[in-house]
């Protein structure tokens, strides 16, 4: 199993590219990766998604539990919503310290 906290935080687009070349190898192979990232549209790429804010908030496929309750639940409803221009979904907007650590 391979544990990954923000691994995109800071990497320039080809340094980006080679990571997720290899995070999808290592899943073809049979690995079992967790990362973690606060980028929703990061983790639309991933086959479950887990939501977690103190407690488990949702759990499943990116198209079920990327939707705005859960990520109100998850982050707070400090979410603003932005249309795209091209009538795309939906993308959440997060204040700097949109949630407590503590």
């Amino acid at each position: 199993m391979l544990l990954l906290d923000e691994p995109y935080t800071g990497l320039d687009a080809p340094s980006t590219e080679l990571l997720t070349a290899l995070i999808e190898r290592l899943a073809r192979d049979g690995r079992a990766l967790l990362v973690a990232t606060h980028d929703i549209d990061q983790s639309r790429r991933y086959d479950r998604v887990l939501c977690l804010n103190r407690r488990q908030v949702a759990l499943g496929e990116p198209a079920e539990v990327l939707r705005r309750p859960v990520l109100e639940a998850t982050y707070g409803e400090s979410i603003v919503p932005v249309a795209d221009t091209d009538g795309a979904p939906l993308r959440a907007i997060l204040p700097a310290h949109h949630h407590d650590h503590g």
